[in-house]
């Protein structure tokens, strides 16, 4: 009995930690803010890294509630000149969403994070 407690417990934990991991996102506004707040280059950079993992997780974790915002938060990093290569498959994913708003931003980010290599 004991033992099916520490389970159920261990399971809800896990389960209770990723809920709140995933749907903890910071929105657009936010994120220029905090971009702009920065006095180093070094602090940047550190919050882009910071930022663009919290990214990959979301995105890992397949939830499309905050694909949109997230996919934008790329648009802005890429514009600064941080790499976002690795998100074009999720312009791609949002391109096949029913609702304008994502068809709209895929197309138009997906442009952007296109990578094209110059060099032969």
């Amino acid at each position: 009995m004991e033992k099916e407690a520490k389970k159920l417990y261990k399971s809800t934990k896990q389960k209770l930690s990723k809920a709140k991991r995933s749907y903890v996102c910071r929105s657009l506004k936010d994120v220029v803010r905090g971009y702009r707040n920065c006095k180093t280059a070094s602090e940047e950079r550190d919050f882009v890294k910071k930022e663009s993992a919290h990214i990959r997780d979301l995105f890992r974790e397949e939830d499309t509630t905050f694909r949109r915002q997230n996919v934008l938060k790329l648009l802005f990093f890429h514009m600064n000149g941080y790499p976002t290569e690795w998100g074009q498959l999720e312009c791609l994913k949002l391109c096949a969403s029913s609702r304008f708003k994502d068809k709209r931003v895929s197309l138009y980010s997906s442009q952007r994070l296109r990578r094209v290599d110059t060099t032969k």
